[in-house]
């Protein structure tokens, strides 16, 4: 292993007991939860103007060892915190971790250290022991934010039952690394590379700060790697070949024909593909593009509805084609989000936002091959066209966060529409 991968890279799970109980998490995923949700909370803060562009850069070193990282100071200082901004990052870490439940949240104001923060969630969970939960955010960056919370039982139980299931050859021989190119703090990331190393006693290696390339490096027989549909497109256009005996994993958005790509152009040995919501936590798996979905074996399905394992039925966001009573394949969202990335957006919300800007007629927003694309009339007013498009390329860049900006920008005297007068679709190209 390369000494610049050691100590934040790649972790030894460590099992803490407290009362003959496993607390929920070690001082080693709780240190990568925190400095996730401190580079969020940097990198909203940077595009509303009010932190410095080079802020997140001490954080995004993946040579920083542990030592190193928890000696930063979380202030105007050190990640450049001001009295406000720690406000908002305390707001952020105590909703993610639910720290109010025993008061540690208090706490955080008088510590300023990152080794503090993480002994101090450390303790909350000793504290809380079996009542443990937490709290993700739903990733539609084109729409309002929801808050989701999520027991600690009941994400140990999924991912016990991946690992029962379609995770199996992994467990079993357990000789592997989990290698994640996904942030901890969303639940995909968060199952897969906090609980899944723990339950599997293997190493985490976090190369999501990386290029494509820096898988192909480190990857080795029986590792798991943690990706996104967005993530193997670009795995597999490297063009380079992985070692025989390398698993992968994707999630967060939905597949296409291209993402199983990677099987015969990467090496890779198997793709699992799981199906669920920041909402309902992870619902089916399967093994190949064409197969329907197979129901997670904690879950129950009766009516064409997917009940948790406390008999709930859960909120599933999708329009689903039920083949027999335990798989299913995916029709569609049933609202008008899409995932660019991983990540949801409405176009609809991302509509709404360009056209605020002054001089802006009319907007139309659509999905384009990889990202959105958005055609734009000027108003009458408008007399610099190139000032207008410059003017609304910055508008785009500071109000919308990267996933929901339209890669492509078509302007134009009128909106296309068909024989009906109904908006149709344009050709970026044209």
């Amino acid at each position: 292993m390369p000494n610049d991968l050691r100590g934040r890279v790649v972790e030894p799970v460590v099992r803490e007991l407290h009362q003959n109980d496993r607390i929920f998490l070690a001082a080693g995923p709780i240190r990568r939860l925190c400095v996730s949700l401190i580079l969020a909370e940097q990198k909203d803060l940077i595009a509303k103007g009010q932190m410095p562009r080079d802020a997140t850069r001490p954080l995004e070193n993946p040579r920083l060892a542990a030592a190193v990282l928890d000696r930063l100071r979380v202030d105007e200082d050190g990640l450049g915190f001001d009295s406000l901004a720690r406000l908002g990052l305390i707001l952020r870490v105590n909703r993610f971790f639910n720290l109010s439940a025993t008061g540690v949240e208090d706490y955080l104001l008088m510590q300023r250290s990152l080794g503090e923060w993480v002994e101090l969630i450390g303790e909350h969970f000793r504290l809380i022991g079996a009542e443990a939960a937490l709290t993700f955010d739903t990733s539609g960056s084109g729409g309002p934010v929801k808050h989701v919370n999520h027991r600690a039982s009941g994400l140990e139980a999924e991912m016990r039952a991946l690992l029962a299931g379609p995770l199996q050859p992994f467990a079993t021989g357990m000789t592997g690394r989990t290698l994640t190119l996904v942030p901890p703090h969303h639940i995909y990331g968060f199952l897969f590379t906090c609980l899944l190393p723990m339950l599997a006693e293997c190493p985490v290696l976090d190369l999501h700060q990386t290029g494509p390339a820096a898988v192909f490096r480190h990857a080795k027989a029986g590792d798991l790697i943690i990706g996104t549909p967005f993530n193997w497109q670009m795995l597999h256009r490297t063009g380079l070949r992985l070692p025989d005996g390398v698993l992968g994993v994707t999630s967060a958005g939905p597949s296409t024909a291209a993402t199983w790509d990677v099987l015969p152009a990467n090496g890779l040995a198997q793709l699992i593909e799981i199906y669920g919501a920041t909402e309902t936590g992870g619902l089916g798996h399967r093994t190949s593009f064409s197969a329907p979905f197979q129901l997670l074996p904690h879950l129950n399905a009766r009516d064409h509805k997917i009940f948790g394992p406390d008999g709930v039925a859960l909120n599933v966001q999708d329009r689903l084609d039920w083949v027999t009573s335990n798989s299913f394949h995916v029709q569609g969202r049933r609202d008008d989000v899409v995932q660019v990335a991983g990540v949801n957006v409405s176009p609809a919300e991302v509509c709404r936002r360009i056209s605020l800007m002054d001089g802006v007629a009319e907007v139309a927003v659509r999905p384009g091959p990889d990202r959105l694309k958005a055609f734009v009339v000027p108003g009458l007013t408008v007399r610099d066209q190139a000032a207008f498009e410059a003017a609304v390329r910055s508008h785009i860049l500071v109000s919308l966060s990267a996933p929901a900006r339209p890669a492509s920008l078509t302007f134009g005297v009128a909106l296309p529409r068909n024989a009906m007068g109904k908006v149709c679709d344009w050709d970026v190209s044209a």
